[in-house]
């Protein structure tokens, strides 16, 4: 897990990105993550590196390998328990990876959690019905989900 400082720089940047692109189908949040999720995928290309084509598929790409960045928020910290999660209905997206991100509410801090190749994290996560309790935290899952924790994660390596 890296820790990458908010710089004043990646918060204008992904202000302009969300912004740019409103309200999402399917958003849960009526858009109001988009923030967090640019500020995952601008943490994420300053560890691996790669282009940007913030595509429906994939957020990155890198040595022909197609990136899509996951993003989670919270008060604290990551914890090697804490859930790494897709919806269901992103099974269907056509990348290779996917990267897994935590940002911290306050914006100071971006963790870049790990990666896990999306076949197979589509076969070794949990499949979580809507609403099913979480172990780790209670919360209820409001969409179907893939679900496994932080510590299941492959190396960032995996990606390079």
């Amino acid at each position: 897990m890296i820790e990458v400082a908010i710089t004043d720089e990646m918060l204008l940047e992904a202000r302009r990105k969300a912004n740019e692109m409103g309200k999402l189908k399917n958003s849960m949040m009526q858009g109001e993550r988009n923030l967090h999720g640019f500020l995952g995928e601008l943490a994420a290309q300053k560890v691996i590196g790669g282009e940007f084509h913030n595509t429906y598929d994939y957020d990155i790409m890198l040595n022909g390998k197609r990136i899509d960045v996951k993003t989670k928020a919270g008060n604290y910290p990551p914890k090697p328990h804490f859930n790494c999660t897709i919806f269901a209905y992103s099974r269907k997206q056509q990348c290779d990876f996917f990267v897994f991100t935590y940002i911290k509410k306050d914006l100071t801090s971006v963790w870049v959690l790990g990666a896990y190749d999306r076949l197979k994290f589509l076969d070794d996560a949990d499949f979580v019905k809507a609403g099913d309790k979480c172990e780790n935290n209670g919360l209820v899952f409001k969409k179907d989900n893939y679900s496994m924790t932080v510590d299941q994660l492959d190396s960032i390596e995996v990606v390079k």
